[in-house]
């Protein structure tokens, strides 16, 4: 549940309120075996510095519970036997974003730049004491008539720090799918654990390549094929980022803004593979990407 007011103040900076709630399977999103129970709320604010720079700013509390199921792995019962199975955390997170991309969606030019930090504060006695630093970029140019070049990538790290060693492995980077590398299936590159499910990692590397043009002898502004080339994945605490250990792929497909939101249909074979990836050539998804 959600409120947002866009004139909060007269100078242009808007206010956000949620509630929230949710009850997540893991191991139904190809991760490892437990159940995530969450409520909170939290308060944000954006800021418009000039006409292509905002700042977003926002707290958050949540209170978090922890199931393992009975498949569940030793890293996450040793996770659990020393910190506890349920967390009540206060955040803040920032975002300082740089845009001058022409519209939102199928931009035709401009560039996109956004570095976002969030951090738990340790004001409880349960607390679990992390940081996370993403960048995201995306360039986009105009090749020829309506073909239009995106060039996109994202880098992420994240780390425990006073008495947490390591990012909570429920808060850990994920890749795969076809919001990051198409032709894997979702979630399952960079490490598992000792069952062999995706356990994420601290480190996170992905980029895209991406022309999209219109489909031929049709006039329709919402619908767009496209032709691409992803790479990238992700590392655990104990592993430095390796440019052979990166997961490559390229493909087809098309882009659909519907009435509902941004659908995706995709076909990818992956370029460069190791045994144990999970291959999924044909991927479908609703709701934005980047």
């Amino acid at each position: 549940i959600g409120y947002y007011n866009p004139y909060f103040t007269d100078s242009g900076i808007s206010r956000g309120i949620d509630l929230f709630y949710s009850d997540i399977d893991a191991s139904k999103a190809n991760l490892v075996d437990y159940t995530l129970n969450s409520y909170g709320s939290s308060m944000n604010f954006v800021l418009p510095i000039s006409e292509y720079n905002t700042v977003f700013t926002e707290v958050e509390y949540s209170h978090t519970d922890i199931t393992l199921l009975s498949r569940a792995s030793q890293e996450l019962r040793d996770f659990l036997s020393s910190n506890g199975n349920n967390f009540d955390m206060l955040t803040l997170s920032t975002a300082i974003s740089f845009d001058t991309r022409d519209r939102a969606y199928f931009p035709e030019s401009g560039v996109f730049h956004q570095i976002y930090g969030e951090i738990s504060v340790p004001v409880f006695t349960d607390v679990l004491n992390f940081y996370k630093i993403t960048y995201k970029t995306e360039w986009v140019n105009r090749l020829w008539l309506n073909w239009i070049l995106s060039l996109r990538a994202q880098f992420a790290y994240g780390d425990g720090y006073g008495n947490t060693d390591d990012l909570p492995f429920f808060e850990n980077f994920y890749a795969g799918g076809p919001r990051s590398v198409r032709g894997f299936r979702q979630n399952t590159l960079g490490p598992d654990d000792s069952n062999g499910s995706a356990f994420g990692g601290n480190k996170k590397v992905v980029g895209n390549a991406e022309i999209f043009f219109p489909i031929p002898f049709l006039e329709l502004q919402q619908l767009r094929f496209s032709t691409f080339v992803d790479g990238g994945n992700v590392f655990g605490p104990d592993e430095v980022f390796d440019f052979d250990m990166l997961r490559y792929s390229a493909g087809a497909g098309i882009v659909w803004i519907s009435p509902l939101g941004i659908i995706r249909l995709s076909y990818a074979k992956p370029l460069v593979t190791e045994p144990g990836d999970h291959v999924q050539e044909l991927q479908f998804s609703f709701g934005a990407s980047f």
